[in-house]
């Protein structure tokens, strides 16, 4: 028994000290020793990455173009070029946090993220222009709005959050619960284990949790309701992570509102396979000449694509509209604790093909597992071993949905 105590106290030596090697190493590949924000230097005022598009400073108000999370401002590539062949500027930032602007300091908030692009366009000598937020940067895209509506000539919503009600379970509160839990299982897993740089893509998944963190989707439908600009919506019925009927509510509560429904997905500003940028553009180009004028108004009308049905599959989340976020929580705690194998591969699958929240279902399974876990085994080693055997196949269940899904989808559409 000592010589095995000895061994572990040993090999925790080791650990440890391999932990602190990989920290140093890494420290010093990135230059943290001379980070001006560390140091309490002029961070804060460094300019955000920025690509432009024809003249910013032209007879047409430019688009700003705003990214989700995570994201930069690569993603708009395609629809910045398609734009500026049609005659129509603009300009994508690296928000705070992403891309070229990953080191800046200081809030990754929707707000935040909005008041550092006011201060970059006054950099650039940009006053007025149109604001297309996707994803998350909708969320930005309203609050730039709202901050500057003298400037704003419009604002255009693609594949956007816009109520607290569309985020995962609905509840402000267990959604930043589930950050919180991300948030720490993500710096525990940098920091722990030595890696020495080969996970240094954690701290892009870090940085994408602190923004979810630090932003709160409960002001948005207030915004929308004091919108004075013309509001374009651009939705996919089939998107997975922003459900159609949140664009269906932010067009609603907007009196000079287009909507205008899509057979597609979450990613339809980009190019290539998964996009539908072309689509976009021909809304974009004429909505936003339309509004090259500040005053003019937005006659209210809707457009929906004819639906394509793709092989059966449901529309996101129709199973969770069915109840209350709390009571598929509990129910699945439930599930879990009582079948835990039957519920791993079924909540998988749920989660997978986006009808239930993945972090509703994860944390539900997290929750249920470990108190089976403790109820059925009486060593730590032995409950850690069914756990993970159980959670590896609520991975596996998942991750085979999703290719599913993926497959469904491109063969019906």
């Amino acid at each position: 028994m000592a010589g095995r105590n000895t061994w572990l106290r040993g090999l925790a030596v080791l650990w440890l000290a391999l932990a602190l090697a990989s920290a140093l190493v890494r420290g010093y590949r990135a230059g943290w020793w001379a980070r001006s924000d560390l140091a309490g230097g002029p961070v804060l005022s460094a300019p955000l990455g920025v690509t432009t598009w024809g003249d910013l400073h032209g007879a047409q108000p430019p688009v700003v173009l705003l990214h989700g999370l995570p994201g930069s401002r690569d993603n708009f590539l395609a629809l910045g070029q398609i734009l500026a062949a049609h005659g129509q500027a603009a300009l994508a930032f690296d928000l705070p946090g992403f891309g070229a602007s990953r080191s800046i300091a200081g809030s990754r908030s929707m707000l935040a993220h909005a008041q550092r692009v006011l201060e970059e366009l006054r950099r650039l000598r940009v006053e007025r222009f149109h604001a297309l937020g996707w994803s998350q940067g909708g969320g930005v895209a309203l609050h730039l709005a709202d901050l500057a509506p003298e400037r704003v000539h419009s604002v255009a919503l693609v594949a956007s959050i816009g109520l607290q009600a569309g985020e995962g379970s609905g509840s402000y509160y267990f959604e930043h619960a589930k950050y919180a839990t991300g948030l720490g299982i993500v710096r525990a897993l940098d920091f722990l284990l030595p890696h020495f740089g080969a996970l240094d893509g954690l701290d892009g998944l870090a940085q994408t949790l602190l923004a979810f963190w630090d932003s709160d989707q409960r002001p948005l439908s207030a915004l929308l309701d004091r919108l004075q600009a013309p509001l374009l919506v651009l939705h996919g019925r089939h998107d997975f992570l922003v459900p159609l009927w949140v664009a269906q509510d932010c067009h609603a509560r907007v009196a000079s509102s287009r909507l205008v429904v899509f057979d597609a997905g979450h990613f339809l500003p980009l190019g290539g396979n998964y996009g539908q940028v072309s689509d976009v553009v021909g809304e974009l180009v004429p909505f936003f000449s339309r509004h090259a004028t500040p005053g003019v108004g937005q006659q209210r009308s809707a457009r929906n694509e004819p639906w394509v049905k793709r092989k059966s599959l449901p529309l996101p989340f129709a199973l969770q509209r069915k109840l209350a976020w709390w009571m598929w929580f509990l129910g699945l705690v439930y599930g879990f604790r009582r079948w835990p194998g039957t519920s791993a591969v079924l909540g998988g699958l749920a989660a997978g093909l986006a009808q239930l929240d993945l972090g509703i279902v994860g944390l539900a399974c997290l929750a249920g597992l470990a108190w089976a876990a403790f109820v059925r085994r009486s060593k730590w080693r032995q409950r850690l071993a069914w756990f993970g055997a159980r959670a590896a196949l609520f991975a596996a269940a998942f991750a085979l949905s999703v290719a599913l899904s993926t497959w469904l989808s491109r063969a019906g559409s």
